[in-house]
């Protein structure tokens, strides 16, 4: 993100307000190198003990995914602590 806020700051005035509200795969494949890739994370999903295994974390990554998908991206890059296995097991198992 830095990155491409860094590219559309280097623009001249016309030219940052044609990128103002471009979704930032545009921006990307525009202005940045082509070995540069805007991807999609999310990080830090976390449901309170009360509401676990009732569902709230399956609908908001499928939320999170439509609106990657809204967005221009075609997949979601998740991070997860490695000792997490109840959210390791909804990301792998039945997000896919």
């Amino acid at each position: 993100e830095v990155i491409a806020k860094t590219s559309v700051a280097s623009l001249g005035p016309k030219q940052r307000r044609e990128y103002k509200d471009a979704p930032m795969p545009i921006i990307a494949r525009e202005l940045l190198s082509p070995d540069t890739k805007a991807i999609c994370v999310l990080s830090n999903l976390a449901v309170s003990r009360k509401a676990r295994r009732r569902g709230v974390g399956r609908a908001v990554c499928e939320e999170i995914e439509a609106l990657a998908s809204d967005w221009g991206y075609d997949e979601v890059h998740l991070l997860v602590e490695v000792e997490n296995a109840a959210a390791r097991n909804l990301y792998e198992q039945k997000l896919g």
